[in-house]
């Protein structure tokens, strides 16, 4: 008995070792894969707001010459966009935020878009005071009612501001950002959903640029929520605002060319 054990056990012992000369040790190649879903939302709603109080009609003469080629290069991107304009009179006989024109919303199937877009630059003389920052809450708060169907929740809210004097509206930059936060939640990576860009008087050193009675008042609040929201800043008082209008277009197309993951990634384990 004790010899046939013996036997046995060897036997086992040389099966043992052959099945773990032919087994080899290590990690398994890294070809696990995990997916996730990715979004491009290309939506973009484009609120311009014009100041057209008098000694206004100089500049908006020479944007009308000029936006021409900011239109073309919207409609020739692939951008789901809306843009509509108001005005900065917020007076009970003005525009108080509602969009101006017929059809109110320009979109890139919109016909003669770039001409449409144009004649709502060049816009009749009327005194009031300006209140752009009003004007543009004013137009969001309408947006059930006389503005319905420009503002879309998931889209890209921006906002140009071209005027020549400072911005009137009760309150200040701070609260009208705080308006436009609550509106426009930053996504689940903190990335704001909104941005305003000013061609405003600055103040700068050499700027010559006089509203009605050679009174010349800088932009300071429009200024403030560029700064916050990473918008364009741009001079007024020029004769030339195309680079300006580019840097608008570029920043527009920045905002939507963003590819956004449905969860935060850990980047410790990404491997390109």
């Amino acid at each position: 008995m004790k010899r046939i054990l013996i036997v046995t056990t060897i036997l086992a012992a040389t099966v043992m070792l052959a099945s773990c000369a032919s087994q080899k040790f290590g990690l398994a190649p890294a070809d696990v894969k995990y997916n996730a879903t990715v979004s491009w939302n290309n939506k973009i709603d484009i609120l311009w707001v014009i100041d057209n109080t008098p000694s206004m009609q100089q500049h908006q003469t020479i944007l009308a010459n000029q936006i021409g080629a900011f239109a073309d290069g919207l409609a020739t991107r692939n951008l789901d966009f809306h843009l509509g304009v108001t005005t900065t009179n917020i007076a009970s006989d003005g525009e108080r935020g509602k969009l101006i024109g017929n059809p109110k919303i320009l979109t890139s199937s919109t016909s003669g878009f770039r001409n449409q877009f144009v004649s709502r630059v060049v816009l009749p003389e009327v005194d009031h005071y300006e209140q752009g920052l009003g004007a543009t809450k004013m137009a969001i708060e309408a947006r059930g009612t006389d503005n319905v169907g420009f503002f879309r929740d998931d889209a890209f809210l921006v906002v140009v501001v071209f005027s020549n004097e400072d911005d009137h509206s009760s309150g200040n930059a701070q609260d009208f950002i705080n308006f436009l936060e609550g509106y426009k939640k930053p996504t689940q990576f903190g990335e704001r959903m909104w941005t305003l860009h000013s061609l405003v008087a600055m103040g700068t050193s050499g700027e010559s640029c006089s509203t009605n009675g050679q009174y010349t008042e800088p932009g300071y609040e429009y200024m403030g929520v560029a700064d916050f929201s990473a918008g364009v800043k741009t001079s007024i008082c020029v004769s030339d605002f195309k680079q300006a209008l580019s840097g608008i277009e570029k920043k527009l197309w920045d905002s939507t060319s963003k590819f956004i993951l449905d969860r935060i990634p850990m980047v410790e384990s990404i491997e390109v």
